[in-house]
């Protein structure tokens, strides 16, 4: 029995006012299922589920439109980087017009007139097209 368990044992004893020796009292408190030294329960980590992640809204129509008109735009820059052509360079706002010319010319539209997603879309390809 070690140092703790006898502080125990005694305290009990004086508590009931018993003269009984330490090792007696410890051998009838653990007869009757009362454990000395029972460890205080540690509750287990919740395991709750994962939370799902926030799921986006589908985008409206004019989202996607708007989305459309920004990439064949980038792409449009894109294509006169290659070019040589830079912001800023003389002649870039030129160059500019002339492959927007050729990318509304073979979608069949301008940017104003793509009102729908297939519009868009088609203008897209178009500036990807461009050689």
């Amino acid at each position: 029995m070690d140092a703790d368990e006898t502080l125990m044992v005694e305290t009990l004893k004086r508590a009931v006012d018993a003269a009984e020796d330490v090792t007696k009292l410890k051998q009838i408190i653990e007869m009757a299922g009362m454990m000395l030294k029972q460890p205080t329960p540690v509750p287990q980590p919740r395991t709750e589920p994962e939370p799902e992640p926030p799921t986006e809204a589908p985008k409206t129509e004019r989202q996607q439109i708007a989305d459309f008109n920004s990439k064949t735009s980038d792409t449009i820059r894109q294509y006169l980087y290659r070019g040589g052509v830079k912001p800023g360079d003389a002649g870039y706002r030129d160059a500019a017009m002339r492959a927007t010319g050729r990318v509304n010319e073979a979608a069949g539209f301008t940017a104003a007139d793509a009102n729908t997603v297939e519009k868009a879309s088609r203008r897209f390809r178009a500036a990807l097209a461009l050689k």
